[in-house]
């Protein structure tokens, strides 16, 4: 089954679950992560639209979702969403905005997120700020910014004509209004003719899915006074999320030492990881070998390039005097390589 972070539809109706139940921030989060895994879809426009809907925002939301022949509203949801905003939208505009400090605050955290392409999150907060701030035309600057980079054209457009009209006519002022009326320009021709080259946005078409990391490593093990396991993996993604492994470790006692090396396949299923192989054992001149099975829980950093890993293995030896033999590690994967 393929990852759920990487289905920007699912992640967009995930975000819509939440909404409804009043966690904005993690809703934001979730378009977020939707708009990272590259989709146009009609799903993942609709969900947007309803999320600021719920937030109170109804401008971004009318932004977000314009029905046409070719963006319909989803049938299963459509016809209960009416009431369920009603049920369980903001009655009014949320704000986190108490005093200046805040908005400084709010300004800083707006921008660190748009430079994170976190731009629903960064929308969101320029568009409290503004709300609560209309005559501060600098934070309309960057909410234009944020606006452009999910493809919402024309409220950045919007945004940029506000800021111009709060500039004044000093000399200095006079530069940044020209500045201000260049990007201004541009807006109004991408309202029109989008540019081939912008970033994935939930508004643009023929969006590939995200490209699966072919290969990992794995690296980890315990290390005590009466224990050294140490182990390691390296495997190819025969699926997106089905690798096949070479396996290889030590373990040593005060009374004994071997060396392992093994063929396995491994299955991640969110935050969990099975597998199963086959290992040779070789220590004290002897050859053994053994089936291994493993369980593990398995963190996936948001880049999805490295996760924190803990293994437990059982080793039942294929030969009939062969003991069963347990082992646990802690380590670390890394997902590198050539990408599908």
């Amino acid at each position: 089954m393929a990852n759920d972070r990487t289905n920007s539809s699912l992640l967009a109706e995930d975000a819509y679950a939440l909404a409804l139940a009043g966690i904005y921030d993690a809703a934001l989060m979730r378009l977020d992560m939707s708009w990272s895994a590259g989709s146009n879809s009609t799903d993942t426009r609709y969900f947007s639209a309803q999320v600021f809907a719920l937030m109170g925002y109804d401008d971004l939301a009318r932004e977000f979702w314009k029905p046409t022949d070719k963006y319909v509203a989803p049938a299963w949801i459509s016809a209960k969403a009416g009431s369920l905003l009603q049920k369980y939208g903001s009655k009014q505009p949320l704000s986190t905005i108490k005093n200046r400090e805040q908005l400084i605050a709010n300004f800083k955290k707006a921008n660190e997120l748009a430079a994170q392409n976190a731009y629903f999150q960064s929308i969101a907060l320029f568009q409290d700020i503004t709300n609560i701030y209309p005559a501060e035309y600098l934070p309309y600057v960057g909410y234009s910014i944020s606006l452009e980079k999910t493809g919402a054209f024309a409220k950045s457009a919007q945004s940029i004509e506000k800021a111009i009209s709060l500039i004044g006519n000093t000399p200095d002022e006079k530069t940044r209004k020209q500045l201000l009326e260049k990007r201004l320009t541009t807006m109004k021709l991408y309202m029109t003719s989008p540019p081939p080259l912008a970033p994935p946005t939930i508004q643009q078409s023929n969006m590939k899915e995200p490209e699966k990391l072919q290969m990992m490593a794995y690296a980890g093990g315990v290390v005590s006074s009466q224990l050294t396991n140490l182990n390691g993996r390296i495997g190819y993604f025969v699926t997106g999320s089905v690798n096949a492994a070479l396996d290889f470790g030590l373990i040593k006692t005060p009374e004994t030492s071997s060396t392992s090396l093994g063929l396995s396949a491994y299955n991640r299923s969110k935050n969990f990881v099975s597998g199963a192989g086959i290992m040779m054992y070789s220590g004290n001149s002897t050859t053994t070998f053994a089936v291994k099975f493993t369980l593990g829980f398995s963190k996936m950093n948001r880049a999805r390039t490295s996760s924190f890993d803990i293994f437990f293995d059982v080793n039942k030896a294929l030969q009939q005097e062969g003991l069963t033999t347990f082992a646990f590690s802690v380590g670390k994967s890394f997902y590198f390589g050539k990408r599908k």
